[in-house]
């Protein structure tokens, strides 16, 4: 499954952001990934909810 290497960056990214230490060009990166990774899928026509959900979980950070 492709999205569990994204859940892995957004779960390191939440665990850093509960201690204090998240760093704001790591989650831009994350959130680029995210966004290659959905445009990816929407372009072969795959579906991109999950990538989306994950996305918005790191909206505030």
């Amino acid at each position: 499954m492709m999205e569990s290497k994204y859940y892995r960056m957004v779960i390191d990214l939440l665990k850093a952001s509960a201690g204090g230490s998240v760093e704001i060009d790591r989650v831009n990166e994350v959130r680029r990934c995210l966004a290659s990774a959905i445009t990816e899928a929407h372009i072969l026509g795959r579906d991109a909810s999950e990538l989306e959900a994950l996305r918005n979980d790191i909206e505030g950070l």
